[in-house]
C-alpha cells in the first residue's frame, strides 16, 4: 500500500544525513518540517520550515511535532549510551504524543542483536527496543558504510595527497558502501509505505567491493594510483581520537571491531 508522504518532520536537517533526506522528501512531493538547533544555518530557505531546539528539550521535541504526519528520527552518533538513549527517547516519546501515522528511524549504520559493551552499537540496541515497545508505527532502516566517510579527514587527505586508501579493514573484506543520497531515497520511499511499520530493513550500495577494489576505483576518479592500505582498529581510533578527543575514536573503532 503506498501512501502520500504528507508533511515530515525530519531531525537533524540540516546534517549531511539529514539534508540529504529533506532534499528527498521534498523531491517526492512531500513537505518538511526541518528540526535543528539554533545555531545551525538553514541551508533551504523557504523551501522548508524550521523548527529550532535541542534534542534534550522534550519541550522544544512537542512543538516540533505538531500538526506533522510522520517523523524520521537520526540521532547524533555520540559515543555516550544513557546521551544516546535519552535523547532518542524524548523524540519517540513526542512522535506518540503527537499521534504521527508514522516514524522511520535511520540508525545511521547496522548493529547486532545483542549488547557488545561498546556505546554507539549498544545505545543503537536500546533505541530498537524503545521503538519497538513505544506503540508509535516504526520503520527501521540500517546503513552500512558510508561513501561520504571517503571525505573525512582521516581518509580523505591519504588519498588525495598520498594516493592511499587506508580503512580499518581487511583488504579482501567485501563491503557495501552507500550513499547519503541513496539512503535519503530509501527512506523517502519508507514514508510512502506505512504497512511496512513493524520491519527492519539493512540496505546498501549496488554492489560489495574489497579494499583493493574501492582503492582501484578511486584510482580512476582522481587519475592517479590509490592503494589500499589495511590499519588496525587502535590507529583508526588513535586518529579519530586527534579529531575528535579522547574515547570518541575508541567508541566508534569499536563498531569496526
Amino acid at each position: 500500500m503506498v501512501d502520500s508522504i504528507g508533511k515530515v518532520l525530519v531531525y537533524g536537517g540540516s546534517g549531511v544525513q539529514g539534508s540529504a533526506i529533506v532534499r528527498a522528501i521534498l523531491a517526492a512531493g512531500g513537505t518538511v518540517r526541518a528540526f535543528m538547533p539554533i545555531a545551525d544555518a538553514n541551508p533551504f530557505g523557504d523551501a522548508v520550515e524550521v523548527a529550532r531546539g535541542d534534542l534534550a528539550d522534550p519541550a522544544s521535541l512537542a512543538r516540533a511535532s505538531e500538526g506533522v504526519n510522520k517523523v524520521v528520527l537520526s540521532i547524533p552518533q555520540i559515543p555516550f549510551r544513557p546521551v544516546v538513549t535519552s535523547l532518542a527517547r524524548n523524540a519517540i516519546a513526542a512522535a506518540k504524543d503527537a499521534g504521527v501515522k508514522l516514524l522511520i528511524w535511520n540508525s545511521s549504520s547496522q548493529f547486532p542483536a545483542t549488547y557488545t559493551g561498546h556505546d554507539v552499537i549498544d545505545a543503537k540496541i536500546d533505541i530498537a527496543k524503545d521503538l519497538a515497545a513505544a506503540g508509535v508505527p516504526w520503520i527501521a532502516i540500517r546503513p552500512t558504510l558510508f561513501m561520504g566517510n571517503l571525505l573525512g579527514p582521516w581518509t580523505g587527505p591519504g588519498i588525495v595527497n598520498d594516493g592511499v586508501f587506508a580503512y580499518p579493514q581487511p583488504a579482501e573484506f567485501k563491503a557495501s558502501w552507500i550513499a547519503w543520497e541513496d539512503l535519503a531515497a530509501f527512506i523517502a520511499e519508507a514514508l510512502k509505505r506505512p504497512d511496512l511499520a513493524g520491519q527492519t530493513f539493512d540496505i546498501g550500495g549496488p554492489e560489495a567491493l574489497t579494499g583493493t577494489e574501492m582503492a582501484r576505483i578511486l584510482s580512476e576518479a582522481i587519475s592517479r594510483p590509490v592503494r589500499y592500505l589495511p590499519i588496525p582498529t587502535a590507529d583508526f581510533a588513535a586518529s579519530l581520537n586527534a579529531a575528535f578527543g579522547p574515547s570518541v575514536g575508541d567508541n566508534i573503532a569499536g563498531v569496526y571491531d
